[in-house]
């Protein structure tokens, strides 16, 4: 399936027609991350997912929305709620995150939320408000790069100008909540308005 699809939806009044917001925000993150990387030589390693292994990401409502209907579309959300099923409430790394995979850790990658799009390619403030990037504890070769240089680039992502996008753009859909509790939630959602779709195209 084709990510850029999540753009076609076309149900009226529901959270659905909201997803296009999520779409366009991570597609801008993408861009100007990409350009980031590239400036500070600071991508991360192949196959490395040391992040995901210490980590639940707590995402948005919509973010949650976002990733159930990526899955719903790759038809792979039924593996996925046995998955989410299976696990201990006092897990500390992420339930979509497959060590045993080398070639793709991820197991919802293309549909990721916000957070793990962030991590490692993006700076934070200080308590001046100044950007810092201290680099990847878990990347040996990531590398400190001074404040003053951060400001002088083009390319400057920072964590928190892009949660606070997030929050503005999706009002009245930011709660949040652990991944796996989030999820199970949004699948079901999504599956009752897509059949809603359907019911309405056979009218």
């Amino acid at each position: 399936m084709d990510e850029k699809e999540i753009l076609e939806l076309t149900i009226e009044n529901s959270s659905l027609n909201k997803l296009k917001i999520i779409k366009t925000l991570y597609d801008k993150l993408e861009e100007k991350q990409n350009a980031f990387c590239n400036e500070f030589c600071i991508h991360c390693k192949n196959g490395c997912g040391e992040c995901c292994e210490h980590f639940v990401p707590d995402i948005t409502e919509l973010e949650a929305y976002y990733l159930a209907y990526g899955l719903i579309k790759d038809n792979v959300y039924n593996e996925v709620l046995k998955q989410l099923e299976m696990i201990d409430s006092d897990i500390i790394s992420c339930p979509l995150y497959n060590k045993n995979d080398l070639s793709k850790h991820c197991t919802v990658y293309s549909w990721r939320p916000l957070i793990c799009r962030l991590f490692n390619g993006s700076a934070v403030k200080d308590k001046n408000g100044n950007p810092i990037y201290k680099g990847c504890r878990f990347n040996s070769e990531s590398k400190k790069i001074q404040t003053e240089i951060l400001k002088e680039s083009k390319n400057l992502v920072v964590m928190s100008d892009f949660g606070e996008e997030l929050e503005n753009e999706i009002a009245g859909y930011n709660q949040k909540e652990l991944i796996q509790y989030a999820l199970p939630k949004a699948i079901n959602k999504i599956l009752f308005l897509m059949e809603l779709e359907k019911e309405n195209d056979e009218k």
